[in-house]
Order: structure tokens, then C-alpha cells, then sequence
């Protein structure tokens, strides 16, 4: 029963390492944003094809003024659907629209504006549908993606300096290569077990 709990351990961990933003990625921009119930559309951050956004919504709005129609950032709760009332949606641009709720991270699919707004049952009759709504989220919006590549020119000078700067310091370590994401996990993994197992023979002393 101990090994078996060890090994979910393991599995849980990796799990968590694995939703985390891809290691060869760095945060490019962040922001954080009202998103009002009574408009269709709210435009926050600019965002490109293949980069990696992080989204964390929290607060209360209603899609109705009246007090049992009020929700969080995942609508309704007792309403299995992909877009229940009252929960945070978007859209990269003019892409297709998603569900996003209180927590979402994945790969932008189009170029421009993140668009963030409530799920309104009767969405897309008429504009007046928002008005009356009532309430607002409080969003972070995280963007990773690779750093802009140096052009030749800066590159060269850039390796002039390194160079220059290793001849007068030459006791200074060479920097190492950033570890894979799979070398990453596999880490974390070995560390995990070890612990486990350490752990294990502890509360087997002491027993």
C-alpha cells in the first residue's frame, strides 16, 4: 500500500511539472484585467499564433440582475455544458470562441486581441442582451513565448564581448545549457522517489 502511494505521488507531481509553461519558454508580458459582465467583448492582451497564455479569473458577475443568477468565472455549477451561464469565455482574435472559467493555459491559435467576456445564454440576439447584467472578474493574463532572436550584426558583437570578457576572467564558469523539459520531469521524478523511499524508512524506524 506505501509503494502504491509513492507511486502516486510520483504521478501526481509529474502531472503538475507538466501543466506548467514549457521550459524553453520565457514570460514575454503580463497583465491584469476588469471584465465586465455587461458587455459582449473585453480586449486585453496582444498575442501571436504558437505562444503559450496563462489565464486566472476570479470574482462575481450575473448574466441576470436577479441575485440567484450570479456566478463566478465557471458559470453555473449545477449545468453540465461546455459553456454554462455566467462563465468566462474568449477568443484569440477573430478565432473560434473557448471556454476558459477560472483557470486556462494553452497555445494561442490566432494573431491579435485575447477577448474576454461572460457566456450570456442569449448571446449574439441583440447587443442590449448585456445591459443589464451585473458584475465583474478580476483576470490575470500571463504570455510565454521564445525571447526575439538576435540579427547577425548583434550577434557578432555580442560574441565579440564574450570573448573579450572570458580572456579577462577566465576563472568564470561557462554557462550550461537550460535542461529539457524531459529531463526536467525525469529529475523531479528521481528526487520524488527518493524522498519517498527515505520517508518510508524513517516511519519504518520508528515504528
Amino acid at each position: 500500500m506505501q509503494f502504491i502511494r509513492v507511486l502516486f505521488a510520483i504521478a501526481l507531481i509529474s502531472a503538475i511539472a507538466y501543466a506548467l509553461p514549457p521550459a524553453n519558454l520565457s514570460l514575454i508580458k503580463s497583465g491584469s484585467f476588469n471584465i465586465p459582465a455587461n458587455t459582449s467583448w473585453t480586449e486585453t492582451l496582444y498575442v501571436e499564433p504558437g505562444q503559450y497564455v496563462v489565464i486566472n479569473a476570479n470574482g462575481k458577475w450575473r448574466y441576470d440582475p436577479r441575485p440567484q443568477f450570479e456566478t463566478g468565472p465557471d458559470g453555473l455549477s449545477n449545468v453540465f455544458l461546455a459553456f454554462p451561464p455566467g462563465k468566462l469565455i474568449g477568443k484569440f482574435g477573430d478565432g473560434d470562441v473557448f471556454s476558459v472559467g477560472s483557470n486556462w493555459e494553452g497555445y494561442a491559435t490566432n494573431r491579435g486581441r485575447l477577448l474576454l467576456g461572460i457566456y450570456e445564454p442569449k448571446k449574439g440576439e441583440s447587443i442590449d442582451v448585456y445591459k443589464d447584467n451585473i458584475g465583474s472578474l478580476n483576470v490575470t493574463i500571463q504570455v510565454f513565448g521564445e525571447l526575439p532572436q538576435l540579427n547577425e550584426k548583434t550577434s557578432e558583437v555580442q560574441s565579440i564581448q564574450e570573448k573579450n570578457t572570458s580572456v579577462i576572467n577566465k576563472t568564470e564558469p561557462e554557462n550550461q545549457e537550460a535542461p529539457t523539459r524531459t529531463e526536467q520531469l525525469c529529475i523531479a521524478s528521481i528526487v520524488l522517489f527518493i524522498s519517498a523511499l527515505l520517508s518510508l524508512g524513517i516511519l519504518n524506524s520508528l515504528e
